[in-house]
């Protein structure tokens, strides 16, 4: 093999980043969008972003390490790890919006409420959930990590958008062995960006 050739091997993974970075940038995309009412997003100002809820089910569920080594991503996940995710997303939510809109502490007339839930996560390496259903597991093991949130944009209590947005991580796109919830911190920053755009 060639020195280009191994050159052009070992970019591949940060090529790939890149372009999963380009996203962040034009139009914002989401898997599934459905716009309730006539509104013009841009005009508002003011933002409220509420406190970010997670789907319950998320932390009732068993062990599915079997199945993620076939791709699946049905692992249990802490309580506490779920709240301390859920609070993760509430600061980039309000980072990223906050770029452009002023962030408020209360909802209310002319306000545009943000809220977010959890709907699904997977760490890219196994958490206390995972060895607690199985201690033999090693610790080094790693995996694909994923998010998905569902957004609800409103004002006053009516509904005005549903968004909803999954990103699936991709071993190929990390660089060493990845953190424990890399790819989820990466999917919380794209969604959030998105959302900021859409609004903007």
């Amino acid at each position: 093999m060639t020195k280009l050739n191994i050159g052009l091997l070992a970019a591949l993974p940060l090529l790939a980043l890149a372009g999963a970075c380009a996203s962040t940038t034009g139009p914002a995309q989401f898997d599934q969008v459905s716009i309730t009412s006539d509104s013009r997003f841009a005009e508002y100002q003011k933002v409220y972003i509420a406190d970010v809820s997670y789907d319950a089910s998320i932390a009732e569920r068993t062990s599915g390490l079997s199945s993620a080594r076939f791709g699946g991503t049905d692992r249990p996940v802490r309580e506490r790890d779920l709240k301390a995710k859920a609070d993760d997303l509430e600061r980039v939510l309000k980072r990223e919006i906050g770029k452009t809109k002023k962030i408020v502490a209360s909802p209310g007339d002319g306000v545009l409420t943000v809220s977010a839930r959890i709907t699904d996560l997977a760490a890219n390496q196994p958490t206390m959930a995972d060895i607690s259903e199985q201690p033999s597991l090693s610790q080094e093991s790693v995996y694909a990590g994923k998010s998905s949130v569902a957004i609800t944009l409103s004002e006053n209590g009516r509904t005005l958008a549903n968004l909803s947005e999954t990103y699936q991580g991709d071993l190929n796109d990390s660089i060493g062995r990845p953190a424990i919830w890399q790819d989820v911190d990466r999917g919380f920053y794209f969604t959030a960006n998105k959302v900021a755009r859409f609004i903007s």
